[in-house]
């Protein structure tokens, strides 16, 4: 088997193209394509000056002039990107790598495993492509206005925002800041926190997660970061449509990880509870 190389790593923001010498080993395991004609699999690569990690994205094939592709790809930071998700092929031609380059915070690179060519690139967290490969559902995070009790998120498909309606990475649009109404503090609105990562219906036709949505209010006469108080509290099972409908269900409560599950078509279960559509319709949540 005829073997050509794509060396990738990780970039916040943009793209360098640049010729490397390192020394590579240690495969992850082969992952096939669906019509099984290539196989895909990550492996680390130091360069010769030793302080420089990447990642390569090794593509097997059995064409007879494989082509040979070199890409470094990495954080604006100058750290290398570490792949902790691994690679998915998204249909025969396109295979998807997560790499992680801070803290909750990952890019998706999509490479055409012919040509080499980065297809598209998303940020965020929590990664999910539709069953059709058609749709990634992720979550972007507004860090600027994180509060001790969570940060806001967004839901996007692809590159569209989807949920909360108006909310940006840049945590405006939808955030609501409040004036501030003494030396205490600011108080921010609206706050939509994600406590799971989106889940995909078998027939791709919506995601479901859970959120906590509140307000925070910060009482630190310091103005330090750690000190405040929420208030508005509650707690959403959230169904967001492929069209950009969204419906769900208030619950009383949920816990730091969420365990969710479809029931086909007809419900979904959270932390061992189901939810029956026909029992119960889902309503419109904020």
């Amino acid at each position: 088997m005829v073997r050509s190389l794509l060396i990738l790593g990780c970039l916040a923001f943009g793209t360098t193209w640049a010729q490397t010498v390192a020394t590579c080993g240690g495969l992850s395991p082969a992952v096939s394509s669906p019509d099984s004609k290539r196989t895909a699999s990550l492996e680390t690569c130091t360069e010769r000056r030793g302080r420089d990690n990447s990642t390569v994205l090794v593509i097997e094939t059995r064409a007879h002039q494989p082509a040979r592709f070199s890409l470094t790809f990495r954080s604006v930071l100058g750290m290398s990107c570490a792949p902790q998700n691994g690679i998915a092929w998204l249909n025969n031609e396109d295979v998807a790598v997560t790499c992680d380059y801070q803290t909750l915070l990952s890019n998706f690179v999509i490479v055409n495993a012919g040509t080499g060519a980065i297809e598209h690139q998303y940020g965020g967290m929590w990664f999910r492509p539709s069953p059709d490969g058609k749709i990634i559902a992720r979550v972007g995070v507004a860090q600027r206005y994180a509060t001790p009790a969570g940060m806001r998120c967004c839901l996007t498909f692809n590159d569209n925002v989807v949920y909360p309606a108006g909310c940006t990475f840049e945590g405006i649009g939808s955030e609501s800041r409040g004036k501030q109404k003494n030396f205490l503090g600011d108080e921010y609105t609206g706050i939509h926190t994600f406590l799971s990562e989106p889940v995909w219906s078998p027939d791709g036709r919506a995601v479901v997660f859970v959120e906590k949505v509140f307000d925070f209010h910060y009482d630190d006469p310091y103005n330090r970061d750690f000190n405040g108080r929420i208030s508005s509290l509650e707690y959403y099972l959230a169904i967001v449509g492929r069209d950009g409908a969204v419906r769900g269900y208030r619950v009383p409560s949920a816990k730091r990880s969420n365990s969710l599950t479809w029931l086909g078509t007809t419900g979904i279960r959270m932390n061992g509870h189901s939810f029956t559509f026909s029992a119960q319709a889902p309503e419109t949540i904020p």
